[in-house]
């Protein structure tokens, strides 16, 4: 087993692009001994990766992603050594994942209300079993030739305040924290640095927080 770990990896059980079988096979080809599968709203990965890594010789911690929000800005929270099997937690996702459907069909109306014919079928066919979301419907959107790219269908029109953009379903800092915890995990508050302001990860202490992500690839040294 190798000495490096990565405890924040997602698959195509939500935006990542490997399988969570692959996920677990390139670890172990860049001789990382442990990660942890993150993915946003879902834990349906955990199984085949923790397979898979069992013969590979890299450990899997069960994980999962969720989003919550603390005045009136998006937090996301890492769940580790979660029971993947927990009653509350497999019901928490599942509204997550219902809510997300929700949200694709309202962005895809917004789309198609400016003349962008995109079609929820086509959205829901691009993620598959994954957690669907905003890059399923810029790859849509890519494919149907309506932008150039994943990143100009964001910067025009599913990014942050932007015209087809519609806020996702979340919980309070509390409920998350208590979600993760109920199926016997630790909660830490991904990437804090993106969310520029610190006085949020104090908050968030506050809620019950168990650890802070550190290194990250959007972290500078410095930061």
């Amino acid at each position: 087993m190798g000495d490096s770990i990565d405890l924040h990896v997602h698959s195509t059980c939500s935006d990542g692009t490997f399988t969570p079988e692959e996920v677990v096979q390139k670890a172990a080809e860049l001789g990382i001994g442990a990660i942890s599968l993150t993915d946003h709203d879902s834990v349906d990965g955990v199984p085949i990766a923790q397979e898979v890594g069992r013969s590979a010789g890299v450990e899997v911690v069960p994980g999962t992603e969720l989003s919550v929000v603390l005045e009136g800005r998006d937090l996301h929270l890492l769940g580790y050594f979660i029971d993947p099997d927990h009653r509350e937690l497999v019901d928490c996702l599942r509204i997550y994942q219902q809510e997300r459907r929700d949200r694709a069909e309202r962005m895809v109306r917004k789309l198609n209300r400016m003349g962008i014919r995109v079609k929820l079928e086509h959205v829901l066919a691009k993620a598959g079993s994954a957690a669907v979301g905003r890059p399923h419907v810029a790859d849509v959107m890519v494919e149907e030739e309506f932008v150039f790219s994943p990143d100009e269908a964001f910067h025009k029109y599913l990014g942050y305040s932007k015209p087809a953009y519609e806020p996702k379903y979340t919980l309070t800092p509390a409920d998350g924290i208590h979600v993760i915890r109920a199926a016997g995990g630790l909660a830490c508050l991904a990437h804090p640095v993106l969310y520029g302001r610190d006085d949020l990860v104090v908050a968030m202490i506050a809620e019950g927080l168990d650890g802070i992500e550190v290194r990250h690839v959007k972290h500078g040294p410095a930061e």
